[in-house]
């Protein structure tokens, strides 16, 4: 009789067991399927944020550039036909920059268009009439600072 009374409380007991065993189960199922909801739930913002940041990059790129049709690239003007981008000036608002490769870049100082060489109206726009003294870049020689860097015990780097 002991030994049927043992082996009731050990079932017993392995029943207890696989029943808290399969509660654990559930619950970290529950807590996997709740960070799985979280993940989801901050792809879609994720998503809709870059998508709403397209959008706001794309308009703001629509708008400049239809700025930078309506300037006419001249100094001067009177009120908001001024601010507008319309100069009344024979000097064009202009600042021509020679970068490190000799290639003239022209950057309209109102409405930030830039002309590089092979763009329409570049010649025009190089051309063109401005009292700003055009600015230059150079590339660095080659020579580097180690190279010719003397310590104060007269040895060099």
């Amino acid at each position: 009789m002991a030994d049927t009374t043992g082996n009731s409380k050990r079932s017993e007991t392995s029943a207890k067991l696989d029943e808290v065993r399969l509660k654990k189960e559930e619950l970290e199922l529950i807590k996997l399927e709740d960070e799985v909801k979280k993940l989801e739930a901050h792809r879609a913002q994720f998503l809709e944020n870059r998508k709403q940041t397209e959008e706001t990059l794309a308009e703001s790129k629509r708008k400049k550039l239809e700025q930078q049709e309506l300037c006419n690239h001249r100094k001067g003007g009177m009120d908001l036909e001024g601010i507008a981008g319309n100069g009344s000036h024979a000097y064009h608002a202009i600042a021509k920059h020679q970068l490190g490769d000799g290639r003239v870049m022209v950057l309209c100082l109102r409405c930030q268009k830039i002309w590089m060489p092979g763009d329409e109206d570049y010649k025009e726009m190089l051309r063109a009439q401005t009292d700003n003294v055009m600015s230059t870049s150079a590339q660095f020689g080659g020579m580097r600072f180690m190279d010719v860097h003397q310590f104060q015990d007269g040895t060099s780097a």
